[in-house]
């Protein structure tokens, strides 16, 4: 029984993480990457993967916020894995051979809202040394507000605040030393604004 039970709760972890995430092949076929363009969802892993020859992949125009990359694929690095965190419109070459290249469009969950890097007045943050959130939220209203986590699915995991907060500069700190690690979104909510950030739990 207990073998039975320990079988399905590691099916239900496997089925909930591929859930969230796909990871998303392009093969190097001679002088050209296959399939040369793509859409994927926020949250996906490119997995480029190497067949023969000498070639890398690099990124050549990537959305603001997004990593850039650069890897050799090769017989002693066949593959390299990216992982989308933010939406747009990717690009990447082979800086070796002219001409070689591709790209792939990344949307956001559409129960997710974009973040607004136009709103000043809320950010927020994962602390490098621990699993601790910090958000500041420069209030002008004061209204109820709620701020909640949200996974790359676009799920609540945790409502972290729901008061009316007092005008001016407030800081907020929350343990999240039990969320596994990736990238989460943090959602404020106040008088029908919704300003979203991007956070990354290592």
């Amino acid at each position: 029984m207990k073998k039975r039970y320990i079988a399905l709760t590691f099916l239900f972890c496997m089925n909930f993480f591929a859930a969230q995430a796909d990871t998303v092949t392009i093969n190097q076929q001679g002088n050209s990457f296959s399939p040369i363009a793509l859409t994927v969802n926020v949250g996906d892993v490119i997995h480029f993967v190497w067949s023969s020859g000498m070639h890398n992949t690099t990124s050549v125009s990537v959305p603001a916020g997004a990593d850039t990359w650069g890897s050799p694929l090769n017989v002693e690095i066949p593959t390299f894995d990216y992982t989308v965190e933010v939406a747009g419109i990717y690009a990447y070459v082979c800086t070796f051979h002219n001409g070689m290249g591709g790209g792939f469009q990344a949307n956001a969950p559409s129960n997710i809202e974009p973040v607004l890097t136009s709103a000043p007045e809320f950010s927020a943050g994962i602390e490098s040394s621990s699993k601790i959130l910090f958000v500041n939220i420069d209030n002008h209203n004061p209204a109820l507000t709620s701020v909640r986590l949200i996974d790359i699915t676009g799920k609540e995991v945790e409502l972290l605040l729901n008061a009316e907060i007092n005008l001016g500069s407030q800081n907020y700190r929350f343990d999240l030393n039990g969320r596994s690690r990736g990238m989460y979104f943090v959602r404020l909510e106040q008088a029908g604004r919704v300003i979203t950030r991007k956070v990354m739990i290592n």
